[in-house]
């Protein structure tokens, strides 16, 4: 078996031009039954891809979001371990949602990056100044975290 794959390699590499010239002019001339056999597939095999779809994108695993009591478990265990972890940021988070209350630092309706004005949420460039913090709307503040906007960051505090 082993040395028919390694034929079968050496034919491909020797003829690759001739292999690739005769595959497109049947994907040409066979457009229409290709086509039908791509659609046929892809509704058997509707799942598999969505899953696949799913892996490739980086979303998390669905077995926890089919039973609600486990996945609301596993999101408090996390919880509980980052505050366990940043205590820091626990106490920083809590000055500012003082400070907001009492009025003494008001909360931007603007993202600071982009201009949208909804779902804004403060970011903290540096824990150590609790009240210096840049106001930006959730899909900036995701990517401020992935490391997008690191020098406007840094210029803007």
């Amino acid at each position: 078996m082993k040395e028919n794959k390694e034929s079968v390699k050496e034919y491909y590499y020797k003829n690759k031009e001739i292999i690739l010239k005769k595959n497109k002019e049947y994907r040409e001339k066979n457009k229409e039954v290709l086509k039908e056999r791509d659609k046929e597939y892809r509704e058997k095999n509707k799942e598999i891809l969505k899953e696949k779809r799913r892996i490739r994108s980086g979303a998390q695993p669905k077995r926890i979001g089919r039973d609600p009591e486990k996945h609301k478990k596993v999101v408090k265990k996390r919880l509980y371990n980052w505050r366990k972890k940043n205590p820091e940021k626990i106490k920083v988070h809590a000055i500012l949602r003082r400070a907001l209350k009492k009025e003494e630092i008001f909360k931007s309706n603007k993202c600071e990056i982009c201009g949208k004005n909804e779902n804004i949420e403060a970011h903290h460039p540096d824990y150590s100044f609790p009240l210096q913090v840049l106001w930006v709307c959730r899909q900036c503040h995701v990517k401020i975290h992935r490391g997008k906007f690191n020098e406007l960051i840094m210029v803007s505090c």
